[in-house]
């Protein structure tokens, strides 16, 4: 939702009503992944997409009929071997696409709008399969409660009391509750990274990490480390103590940590900061003899072994990497396993 909300953002203030196509399930070689979408405005207008094009304009009519009789359709297209190649399906694939009708002066909208504006969390839920007269009813599930309603009852218990907005997942999903089916959809912040120390690895991995859709924050109370100089590409320079800066921050589920400095006296207190937060990930750098040692001071900061084993050390995925910009590759690629649900993202 957060990619094409921009897009979107004239028809809610007009209450312009629309219809959202959202990907709710691939196989094979999909060009879309799970939880992309597309919106058709009642004028014809097209924000997004749930295809590489191939099934955009059979989208576009199905929007037509669920705009004028308001009743969700679930449309599934597969593509075949010969469009395949034309679409970028190597090996071709099908989607199944939600449609529903999205009224902008609805309170649940207008939340999910407020959410994505103020960079907060929340989980969307829908119905998209069960009892018919449930389809296309939500539930926006927040850290100050939820708005909207899908049955009034054990469907919306269910998901209240299993969903927590505090640590929404990561990745949509489909959620089923007897023989009904909820599409959970999290809202998330813009993507952030915390790099604490201006060592030589931060230089590659800043410079990198824009390209993956991460707002970069440089964190060194030494100004020798963290100047423009070292980093002319970067607009956050931080020149305060990590725990200081993580606390003027703030820490929200799309944030990722990754600590480098290799001193003590800067990795502890940052680790500590975020160790009593809830971010998407904690990397830090060091041997794992120089881990056990790090492991032994947050214990005796009172840091309890749940949350001691969140921290991914040594940072990154096992590559081989030797350069600073190798490390950084390796970083960046751990980053965005967490972020994709990899396994390769489990700490051991």
């Amino acid at each position: 939702m957060r990619e094409i909300i921009q897009g979107i953002r004239s028809w809610g203030e007009e209450d312009v009503p629309f219809v959202l196509a959202t990907v709710i399930q691939t196989w094979g070689s999909a060009p879309r992944p799970v939880g992309s979408h597309m919106a058709v405005s009642v004028t014809g207008d097209i924000v997004g997409s749930v295809s590489g094009g191939c099934v955009e304009n059979a989208v576009a009519e199905a929007a037509e009929n669920v705009l004028q009789s308001g009743i969700p359709e679930m449309l599934r297209f597969g593509v075949s071997d010969e469009t395949a190649w034309s679409v970028g399906l190597a090996c071709g694939g099908s989607i199944e696409v939600f449609v529903q009708r999205i009224l902008p002066e609805e309170n649940i909208f207008r939340k999910i709008r407020e959410t994505i504006h103020a960079r907060g969390t929340g989980i969307w839920c829908t119905h998209i399969r069960g009892q018919d007269s449930l389809l296309g009813r939500s539930l926006f599930i927040t850290r100050e409660g939820a708005v909207g309603k899908i049955d009034y009852g054990p469907i919306d218990a269910a998901l209240i009391s299993t969903l927590d907005a505090e640590r929404p997942p990561r990745l949509p999903r489909v959620f089923t509750i007897g023989r009904n089916e909820v599409f959970i959809e999290p809202i998330l912040p813009p993507a952030r990274l915390l790099i604490v120390g201006g060592v030589h690895i931060a230089i590659p991995l800043s410079k990198m990490a824009p390209e993956l859709d991460f707002e970069v924050y440089l964190i060194d109370p030494r100004k020798r480390f963290a100047t423009k100089k070292r980093f002319p590409h970067l607009r956050h320079l931080i020149h305060k103590w990590p725990d200081e800066a993580m606390e003027t921050l703030g820490i929200d589920p799309n944030t990722f940590i990754v600590v480098l400095a290799h001193d003590e006296k800067l990795d502890d207190p940052a680790l500590i900061a975020a160790l009593r937060q809830q971010p998407a990930y904690i990397g830090v750098l060091g041997s794992k003899r120089t881990h056990e040692k790090r492991l032994q001071r947050l214990r005796k900061a009172d840091i309890g072994e749940h949350d001691l084993q969140r921290l991914h050390a040594p940072v990154g995925i096992s590559i081989g990497a030797k350069s600073p910009a190798e490390i950084a590759v390796s970083i960046l690629a751990e980053m965005i396993a967490v972020r994709r649900g990899s396994d390769e993202a489990k700490i051991d």
